[in-house]
């Protein structure tokens, strides 16, 4: 007989949920369902019902899916000699890379003169390799020098930035109208070729912490205004929209990464529509990249594992190029073998996991075709706010584009403070033994001197490379240098990685880190579970903890903890233990040694007062503010003054 599951019942939603009710043992069904940051209610079950109406909005699978690959576009460490960029970059070519990706950086020399980058892109076979430039708003020139060159014959690609994203990252102004004349020219110039002029960056926003819907949003009502701003001068819209490609940050969460660029191209749909344009020709061109958010320098080797994870979310989602940053990108020192292992993690999907030969692989998943209907729908929403208060340039003069994003910061901050989000090897499970590496210093305010150019055209510009003018030097005679200090942008982990480092100084100028000294009573039973998560929680901040075991008497504790040293001390035990032995243990310890700190394991809501009173000065428990404890625990020991 053939094998069937009809013996089986099919349960209904009603019975699943009644068993789900039963095994909360008296919590309410709601506490199942979670809020993300976007305002979504995630479901713990899906069901067919939830996706029933989609249809009418989103097409299951999207409109041109295809199975696809996508170009393995890793930024490479540019160093500073164009020769040696280009030996790199051509052994990675040979090795699984299928673009070109830069960040352009006035600090790099073979980005600023048009012979310097020839040589660095030499030997390129721009026929099926496509170049990508991110340019700033000072390297905006770059798109001339691009066509002035007869040697980078890039085809495809883009080369370009998006001025208003750009601004919500700075506090100084920066030159929107003279970078928008400029990309309007450089659009109009290549209009018959497939090479990109308009970036529009959802990156910058999350790796401001934006959430999901407030990358969407911004993402759309930045190509929105950068469409009608080249309308005003003289681009037409075809050419405009033709000529846009979206650049998305790829964060922890792995479905709602994949909703998100899934919603992106319905929400693209709309807007092309919107302009009077069939979105069948005019596809949503998706770039991503991992976002700077989640990384750290801390356990760095950890960055592997979130690459990983982003790379497979954007692969489903079925993006045109990908970069995965190898997992020192946040270091002073780049690892050859960490941008290697960045690239393999790319060939590994492609051409062992095989998710470039599905077309939509997310398409008919309950939860994922829910999840993207609903990141669409708030995100038009959001959309919708922005045009009404003006057009996104006006709401970013206005600061309410960064007001959003900020307050989408602070509550990230305290989540990750609190620990309610998980950085592995940076708020949870530290990993002293590790050296932690130097910081990468941020880029340098360069000064530029007057320059004697006068530029009246693109044609001009073009001619003022030819005869080896630099990028900067161009730059100033459009009007486009700036040197303005960055406002937003940065990194979760950025806050912890100052304690270890303020650690790291201490014990330098030491010889060992500060102490902390567990003092356990009463058996394993009573005091171990507490003692660990001490542990856990005060090597975040790079505390040495001293563990000697359990204690029986009030004396030989104090003896203990006085003979360790330690600066610090926490009490490990049981809440009903703690009502006999805090106030004896406090005055002894503060009479054997005034200036110790005491802290307590556990936060029993009845006795706080009364133990604050005998000299307790902290509380460490799973609610606590983990950061906040660290650093104050730093501050009372000396570290980092």
């Amino acid at each position: 007989m053939p094998l069937t599951f009809d013996e089986f019942a099919v349960p209904t939603f009603e019975e699943w949920r009644k068993v789900a009710v039963a095994s909360l043992k008296g919590k309410p069904f709601d506490a199942l369902i979670t809020e993300t940051l976007e305002g979504i209610d995630l479901q713990p079950l899906y069901q067919e019902s939830h996706i029933e109406l989609l249809s009418q909005r989103l097409a299951m699978p999207y409109a041109d899916a295809k199975s696809r690959s996508w170009y393995v576009a890793q930024t490479l460490a540019p160093g500073l000699d164009a020769t040696v960029y280009n030996q790199r970059l051509l052994h990675a070519l040979n090795s699984g890379q299928t673009a070109v990706a830069i960040d352009y950086d006035p600090a790099v020399p073979w980005h600023n003169e048009l012979s310097d980058l020839e040589a660095a892109l030499a030997d390129v076979d721009w026929s099926h390799v496509p170049l990508y430039i991110r340019t700033h708003v000072n390297g905006l020139p770059i798109q001339a020098l691009i066509q002035a060159s007869r040697k980078i014959k890039a085809k495809t690609g883009y080369v370009g930035d998006d001025p208003y994203a750009l601004q919500t990252r700075y506090s100084d102004p920066l030159p929107l109208a003279a970078a928008l004349d400029f990309i309007a020219e450089a659009t109009n110039a290549v209009a018959r070729s497939k090479l990109g002029t308009l970036l529009v960056r959802g990156d910058i926003y999350q790796d401001s912490a934006a959430h999901a819907v407030q990358e969407l949003a911004f993402v759309m009502a930045s190509a929105v205004q950068q469409i009608r701003d080249m309308q005003a001068r003289d681009v037409p819209v075809e050419v405009a929209i033709s000529k846009m490609h979206l650049l998305m940050a790829i964060g922890p969460h792995f479905f709602m990464e994949i909703a998100k660029l899934r919603a992106l191209r319905w929400l693209w749909s709309q807007i092309v529509t919107a302009f009077g344009l069939d979105p069948a020709d005019y596809p949503a061109r998706i770039h991503a990249r991992s976002a700077r958010w989640n990384k750290s320098r801390l356990d760095a080797h950890t960055n592997l594992l979130r690459t990983t994870t982003e790379g497979i979310a954007a692969a489903v989602a079925q993006v045109e190029s990908l970069d995965l940053f190898p997992f020192d990108v946040l270091t002073a020192d780049s690892d050859p073998s960490a941008e290697r292992l960045a690239r393999n993690q790319q060939i590994i999907i492609q051409q062992e996991s095989h998710l470039d030969k599905v077309a939509d692989p997310a398409a008919g998943s309950y939860y994922v075709e829910s999840l993207t209907d609903q990141l669409a729908q708030h995100a038009w929403t959001l959309f919708q706010q922005a045009e009404s208060k003006g057009g996104f340039a006006e709401v970013v003069q206005s600061g309410w584009v960064q007001s959003q994003i900020n307050d989408t910061r602070q509550r990230r901050e305290k989540r990750i403070a609190t620990r309610q989000d998980v950085l592995v090897g940076v708020n949870m499970y530290a990993n002293l033994d590790e050296d932690v590496p130097p910081v990468k210093p941020a880029p340098s305010r360069i000064a530029l001197a007057e320059t004697d150019l006068k530029l009246s055209s693109f044609a001009d510009t073009k001619k003022a490379f030819r005869k080896s003018a630099a990028v900067g030097e161009v730059a100033a005679a459009l009007g486009l240098w700036v040197a303005p200090s960055p406002k937003m942008g940065c990194h979760a982990a950025a806050a912890f990685e100052a304690l270890r480092d303020n650690m790291v100084a201490y014990k330098q100028a030491t010889g060992q880190a500060a102490r902390v000294f567990l003092m356990n009573m009463g058996s394993p039973v009573s005091y171990k579970v507490r003692a660990d998560f001490v542990r856990n929680f005060l090597e975040v901040g790079g505390f040495e903890v001293i563990d000697q075991g359990g204690f029986d008497t009030i004396g030989s504790a104090v003896k203990a903890a006085v003979d360790s040293k330690a600066q610090a001390v926490v009490i490990c035990s049981t809440d009903a233990l703690y009502k006999d032995i805090v106030e004896p243990l406090t005055k002894s310890l503060k009479h054997a040694q005034p200036d110790i700190r005491i802290m307590l394991a556990g936060y029993p809501p009845d006795d706080v007062t009364d133990f604050e009173e005998y000299g307790m000065d902290a509380f460490i428990h799973a609610s606590a503010n983990i950061y906040a404890i660290n650093e104050q625990l730093q501050e009372w020991l000396g570290v980092g003054s």
